[in-house]
């Protein structure tokens, strides 16, 4: 349920309004320097007056970051139930609303599961299109998830990456594909070492698209390149 943000502020500056005529009557009562506490008291209410709009900008925000939240649940759950294009349809609708500056941790989640939406929609037509469509949203989302601000983020996000590429590989440019495929695993592998998570290291390590790259080097500059 919204929160009523402008009723909230209305009440705190009738309180304030309030505590000025109480100030008043107060001063002419105790004759204590009535004219300094009507200014007190009236700066006080300018003050709050002027904060008004942040308030309700604010809240505003807050309402549209509940909105997009729900509609990510719902894009998601057409998503898991098969319905891909309805939930690109949802996504889409939701970027409309999110950018790389405002609300970024909504934007890049909404870029990595449209991407996701297309992959899976590459798995039923149009493969090439699609998963060229999956790529641009995993790299938009990648703008925002960085190694150093969303290490985790930015692994998952460059393993669906790898991914992606990897199936274009079977469509087009095999080897150039399958070598941005290695390109983001390695990337993923910065993050999900084999001390944090061995079983994440352990599968990327084992995808045989990877065998191009570790059929061409010696064991030395093997384990050089992926550890």
């Amino acid at each position: 349920m919204k929160r009523d943000y402008r009723r909230y502020i209305d009440s705190i500056l009738e309180a304030i309004g309030n505590i000025k005529r109480y100030l008043i009557k107060g001063a002419s009562k105790v004759r204590k320097n009535p004219v300094l506490v009507v200014a007190i008291a009236t700066l006080i209410a300018a003050v709050l007056a002027c904060l008004y709009p942040v308030y309700l900008e604010h809240g505003e925000r807050e309402d549209l970051k509940s909105q997009i939240d729900s509609s990510l649940r719902e894009a998601d759950s057409l998503r898991d139930a098969g319905s891909f294009e309805e939930a690109i349809g949802e996504y889409k609708s939701i970027l409309k609303m999110v950018s790389p500056k405002k609300f970024p941790d909504s934007y890049a989640t909404t870029q990595n599961n449209i991407g996701a939406a297309y992959w899976n929609l590459a798995g039923v037509r149009n493969k090439e299109a699609n998963l060229e469509k999956a790529i641009n949203a995993y790299q938009e989302a990648l703008k925002i998830y960085t190694v150093e601000s969303y290490p985790i983020n930015y692994a998952t996000t460059q393993n669906y990456l790898g991914v992606a590429y990897s199936d274009l590989a079977e469509v087009r440019d095999k080897e150039a594909n399958l070598e941005k495929a290695i390109n983001a695993y390695q990337e993923a592998l910065k993050i999900r070492t084999v001390e944090r998570y061995p079983i994440n290291y352990a599968t990327r390590l084992s995808n045989p698209n990877l065998s191009i790259r570790m059929s061409s080097c010696d064991t030395t500059n093997c384990a050089s390149q992926w550890m």
